[in-house]
């Protein structure tokens, strides 16, 4: 989601439980980068878990989450995760932890990629550059 679209992102503060399947048929949907496509899985102020699909070749630009903790889950496709000088090869069925507010990610997709994206605290808007200094 791109900074200045924080003022559309709205929480449901009052959902409660529910027996209803929630997918990406019914899910709340936006659009990011070139093509790439996400669900809102759940949405609140404590967490939020997104359903992500992203064409060969994209990549979310490096940008920095405060305070939030960040499980990335390959459901298809394989991804190269970077924070700073580090990064890690993602295949199906594997996931990776983040929670570092002075670093940077960024997804870079080598083949058709599905991934579950699960934040605590809920994702609520983020920086697109790394800090400085």
């Amino acid at each position: 989601m791109k900074s200045e679209d924080k003022g559309s992102f709205h929480f449901n503060e009052s959902q409660e439980s529910t027996l209803t399947p929630v997918s990406t048929m019914n899910a709340a949907q936006y659009g990011w980068g070139e093509g790439c496509k996400a669900w809102f899985l759940l949405k609140n102020p404590t967490l939020t878990v997104i359903q992500e699909e992203m064409p060969p070749g994209t990549s979310e630009r490096l940008h920095l989450h405060h305070k939030v903790q960040q499980l990335f889950y390959i459901l298809r496709g394989e991804a190269t995760m970077e924070i700073g000088d580090e990064s890690i090869e993602l295949k199906p069925f594997q996931s990776s932890f983040y929670f570092n507010a002075d670093r940077s990610l960024r997804a870079l997709l080598t083949t058709d990629n599905e991934l579950k994206l699960i934040a605590a605290p809920a994702i609520i808007g983020f920086s697109r550059s790394p800090k400085t200094g």
